[in-house]
């Protein structure tokens, strides 16, 4: 009898697993479809076929639902020569849920001809999903180039390696309640009559992110981030914003700031400022800047570098140079928080009033360690060219103050309290009350510092000069592990053979040494390819995997089914 039943134990145990396997294919839902734009025309005769226009794409995949995508034909749109949609008559229809992706061709979209329209708008009466445009070029349109907004949310909005020049503004990713996840990367925001990149939230901003990105040149400011409520996570990274009219990044919040981040950045000769960080919340707000160089910037107010108001806030491996407050005071850095500076130079800004490096207002917090502070001017008789403290004492460790001037002579190099931590070098300490641990510090000498230069690693810096008293005098308690170079500290020592720190935000190296290499920054990977054009649905990879795992249970029920077999033979 056992025998018997051996037998069809396989062929049922094989309809039983091939049944299970198709199980969800008749109840998937709709795949997504790619619509294929195959010509530079802006027609419309209502189908999106083998002869299909932009504006026939972008209706048929709106009419179609669900997250589609829209693809250019590199026959009709070359990537070496790209071609040009011109966009004429009215502008092109809302997009929703929907990816524009010019990946492998070469997509110039561009509004010249119009009165009034934006380049590709996103708009939803609720929330807005996943809206992404990659690798085209939006160009010349009387509104915003690209424009992503949803009444309530708007999640993850993606634009990524697209170029946008000479629009009323570039981008605008704006939720009426909760912004997340919206991302901008290796893209180029110029010459807009207004501002670059505006991401808004009507509630929370959460995880904003810029990175690899130019914003150059518009007329208003470059980045603006932007919660009514709290801004959380927001970062720009290995980005250059310069030469905008007005700020060059705002960061702001009418709750609180945290997480805000600006990493190996560039912010540069913009009109209203470099950096303004600030919120209406306290506690929770917090801000870092690392390996960044904000220079150049003008600001009829404080703060022409940096204004930050955030009641934690680090600035690492950076420099501020160059930077005016034309009335105001701090010309570098504007501090009404609480901020730690390390590792970074301070040098050649002006203001008009105190502080033409670093300003710190009244009730604020500042804590210096292995800063390298000089050539910032005050313009009128107030007081403290490389620093001036209003109140709080200044916390100073391993850091040179030299070399700054004050028009009015009151105070050249600081001037207010500082609280030294030792091992500090100020060369005039005219208008300063120095308190505190004064160990190992230099005072009335030149700091015999090089110009500032590009000595390696991301920032410029300002090299000691062979004989510099600042040359193996720092304190090497606290001391940090490299300089703003990403050279490692110490690296030579005192007559005893110990090793020692300098003082400053530079190490000299032993001639012998070899400069630590400069790290390069990870590559974007490559976009995924595009699923077949003209309409056709993406496969449902589910009954692929049930499919497979058929497979391998059947083979596994064969075997076992031939091994019971033998055995009852």
């Amino acid at each position: 009898m056992s025998r018997a039943l051996s037998l069809p134990w396989f062929p049922v145990a094989l309809i039983v697993i091939l049944a299970v396997a198709t199980i969800g294919r008749g109840t998937a839902p709709a795949s997504a479809a790619t619509f294929t734009v195959t010509k530079t025309a802006d027609t419309a005769d209502g189908t999106c076929n083998a002869d299909c226009s932009l504006r026939e794409a972008i209706i048929a995949a709106e009419a179609a639902g669900g997250a589609d995508t829209i693809s250019f034909d590199p026959a009709a749109f070359p990537q070496g020569t790209p071609a040009t949609i011109a966009v004429g008559g009215s502008e092109l229809p809302t997009l929703s849920d929907t990816t524009v992706d010019g990946t492998g061709a070469g997509v110039i979209i561009d509004g010249s001809g119009l009165v009034s329209g934006t380049g590709l708008n996103f708009n939803s009466g609720g929330s807005l999903t996943g809206a992404t445009v990659r690798n085209v070029t939006i160009q010349n349109f009387p509104d915003e180039g690209i424009n992503m907004n949803a009444f309530s949310d708007l999640v993850d909005a993606t634009i990524a390696d697209v170029v946008l020049n000479g629009n009323e503004d570039g981008i605008n990713l704006n939720a009426g309640a909760d912004n997340t996840g919206a991302t901008i990367s290796n893209t180029t925001a110029s010459g807009s009559a207004g501002t670059g990149i505006n991401i808004n939230a009507g509630d929370n901003l959460n995880d904003a992110t810029i990175s690899g990105s130019t914003v150059s040149g518009n007329g208003d400011e470059g980045v603006n981030l932007n919660a009514g409520a709290d801004n959380t996570g927001a970062t720009i990274s290995d980005t250059t914003v310069s030469g905008n009219s007005s700020t060059g990044i705002v960061l702001n919040a009418g709750g609180n700031l945290t997480d805000a981040t600006i990493s190996s950045s560039t912010i540069s000769g913009n009109g209203e400022g470099g950096v303004d960080a600030c919120c209406g919340g306290g506690l929770g707000t917090s801000l870092t800047i690392t390996n960044s160089t904000i220079s150049g910037n003008t600001l009829d107010n404080d703060g022409g570098g940096l204004y930050q108001d955030a009641s934690s806030a680090v600035i690492t491996g950076s420099t501020i140079s160059g930077n005016t407050a034309a009335d105001g005071e701090g010309g570098g850095i504007a501090n009404y928080g609480v901020l730690s500076v390390t590792n970074s130079t301070i040098s050649g800004n002006t203001a008009a009033f105190d502080g033409g490096g670093i300003y710190t207002g009244f009730d604020a917090e500042l804590t210096l360690t292995n800063v390298t502070i000089t050539g910032n001017t005050t313009q009128s008789f107030d007081s403290g060219g490389g620093l001036f403290g209003d109140g709080s004492p200044v916390d100073v460790k391993n850091t040179i103050i030299a070399g700054n001037v004050d028009t009015g002579g009151v105070a050249p190099d600081c001037g207010g309290p500082i609280t030294s931590q030792g091992h500090n070098l100020i060369q005039d300490t005219t208008g300063c009350t120095i308190t505190g641990d004064t160990t190992g510090n230099i005072t009335g000498q030149d700091p015999n510092l090089g110009a500032l230069a590009g000595n390696g690693g991301p920032t410029q810096t300002h090299a000691l000069l062979a004989g510099s008293p600042a040359i193996d005098a720092a304190d090497d308690s606290g001391c940090p592990s490299t300089d703003q170079r990403g050279v490692s500290r110490p690296q030579d020592g005192d007559e005893d053979g110990s090793a020692v720190c300098d003082i400053g935000a530079y190490e000299l190296q032993p001639a012998q040494a070899t400069p630590t290499p400069t790290g390069t920054p990870t590559p974007t990977a490559s976009p995924a390819a595009l699923p077949p054009s003209g309409a056709t649905p993406t496969g449902d990879s589910s009954a692929g995997r049930n499919l497979a795992v058929a497979v391998i249970a059947l083979a596994g029920l064969a075997a076992g089914a031939w091994a019971l077999r033998r055995r009852l033979a």
